[in-house]
C-alpha cells in the first residue's frame, strides 16, 4: 500500500485515503482489507493475502489518521 496518500505522507499515484477511515468504518475497512477487490492490487494480494495482524495494522493506521485530522474533514 506504499503508493497511496495520506495526509499525514504517503506516495503521490494513488488514491487520498486521509478520509477512509470515516468513509467506510472499521467494518467496511476490514472487509476490504480481506478482499482486496480491486483489480490493480488483487495480482499482489490474492497470492499472499495479508494476515490478519497486518489487516489491524493498516486498520489501525487508519483510525488513528481520521483521528488526527478530526472535525475538520468535510
Amino acid at each position: 500500500m506504499g503508493e497511496k496518500a495520506i495526509e499525514s505522507g504517503g506516495g503521490p499515484w494513488g488514491p487520498d485515503l486521509t478520509i477512509a477511515h470515516q468513509k467506510f468504518k472499521e467494518y467496511g475497512l476490514s472487509i476490504f482489507l480481506e478482499t482486496i477487490p480491486f483489480p490493480t492490487m488483487g495480482p499482489l494480494y490474492h497470492s499472499r493475502p495479508l494476515t490478519e495482524e497486518e489487516r489491524g495494522h493498516v486498520l489501525a493506521f487508519l483510525t488513528s489518521t481520521h483521528t488526527a485530522v478530526g472535525d475538520e474533514i468535510v
